[in-house]
């Protein structure tokens, strides 16, 4: 038996009204965002919308030619949709489709000789995903066919037109930092087509890195906020002979992007 202290002390320690806090605080513990997430199965689908600004910056090196323009453009504002499905999916992991499309606003940009043109600026992006969960932290891998353009409302040979197609792989994280995660992505890859910089420079080669970083805060409902920033750097040699019309060693063709956007998984 036994004595009347212990049996006191057992019995308040069984108390439903002393084990009330107690269940309170791991209730809220298991409904916060990022244990939510740590269990979680990877997503059947995701859908995110955003906005941002971008810039682009074009500089050529060893100039021959007069007439190449370099090209500068401050921020712009741009608007971004994008979707992944699972089709394959395994506790730890998932592999599907992605896709996403972003287009900027109308604006206009100033010649070397003082000549005003409406200008736009679109991108978009298809291929495979594949995502893995270890705990609280996400892994992936891409591989993806990425399109490029920014355009002027009159073809000229000396305007710093963009069109480009490029195959890239891409890798991805994120880890939990308190109620936060960080995140990161880069890779590259090889450009398939350029455009108007090919129909000035038939030799070229040119490839592509990327690299973003971000900030996400998770929230209820399976809903993920996220912040950061981009670039997009492609890397051209024109070798160039005798005779050609335009003649350059290369160049480098730049765009920056800052962004917000949300991301739903269901």
């Amino acid at each position: 038996m036994f004595p009347r202290e212990a049996r006191v002390t057992v019995s308040r320690l069984r108390s439903p009204q002393t084990l009330l806090p107690v269940r309170l605080l791991a209730g809220a513990l298991a409904l916060s965002p990022l244990a939510a997430r740590a269990d979680e199965n990877p997503p059947r689908f995701e859908v995110s919308a955003g906005a941002g600004v971008f810039g682009r910056k074009l500089a050529y090196r060893d100039i021959v030619t007069r007439g190449l323009q370099a090209y500068e453009l401050p921020a712009t504002p741009i608007f971004e949709l994008g979707a992944t499905a699972y089709a394959l999916q395994r506790p730890s992991w998932g592999l599907g489709l992605t896709g996403g499309y972003a287009r900027s606003l109308g604006f206009s940009s100033e010649t070397s000789r003082g000549e005003t043109l409406s200008s736009s600026h679109q991108r978009w992006q298809a291929g495979l995903r594949f995502l893995s969960r270890h705990g609280a932290s996400r892994w992936g891998a891409q591989a993806l066919l990425s399109g490029l353009s920014l355009s002027f409302e009159r073809e000229d040979p000396s305007l710093p037109a963009a069109r480009a197609l490029s195959l890239q792989l891409v890798l991805d994280g994120e880890i939990p930092v308190g109620p936060l995660r960080l995140g990161a992505r880069g890779g590259g890859g090889w450009a398939l087509a350029m455009g108007p910089f090919e129909d000035r420079f038939p030799r070229l080669n040119a490839g592509v890195l990327q690299g973003a970083a971000w900030v996400a805060l998770p929230l209820p409902g399976r809903v993920q906020l996220r912040g950061g920033a981009e670039v997009l750097h492609f890397f051209m040699k024109f070798n160039p002979e005798p005779g050609d019309p335009f003649v350059a060693g290369g160049a480098v063709d730049q765009f920056a992007r800052i962004f917000l956007d949300a991301t739903l998984s269901f």
